[in-house]
């Protein structure tokens, strides 16, 4: 079973941060296509509000990288809390949810601005 991958620390408020993340499905990176979909939605672990980022690219090398994302955050996305991540692959009419297992989503805290 494969590991949860190490947590991404932000700073609220910030703008155009980005994280990379790997689409893996049974271990192997899931191939993009250029009509696929892809969104992040974000958990907050405390109060359960999901926050749905839509600014996620493909990587443009998807022979080489199959299944790399790049997720780009706005500002008013990032506010302070803990957060689960997965992402969202529509293809047609086939969604499909990374990763699958609820322990392996990646944790991302939000920690307030240093005032």
């Amino acid at each position: 079973m494969p590991k949860q991958p190490p947590p991404i620390d932000l700073v609220e408020n910030d703008n155009g941060r980005q994280i990379t993340y790997d689409l893996l499905l049974d271990g192997i990176g899931y191939e993009l296509t250029p009509s696929s979909v892809v969104e992040c939605h974000m958990t907050n672990t405390v109060t359960g509000d999901v926050t749905t980022v839509t600014d996620c690219t493909e990587d443009p090398d998807q022979e080489t990288n199959p299944g790399r994302v790049v997720t780009t955050f706005a500002a008013a996305q990032l506010v302070a809390g803990r957060y689960t991540l997965e992402w969202e692959v529509t293809d047609g009419s086939t969604v499909t949810t990374f990763p699958g297992v609820a322990a392996q989503r990646p944790t991302m805290t939000v920690r307030s601005e240093a005032g």
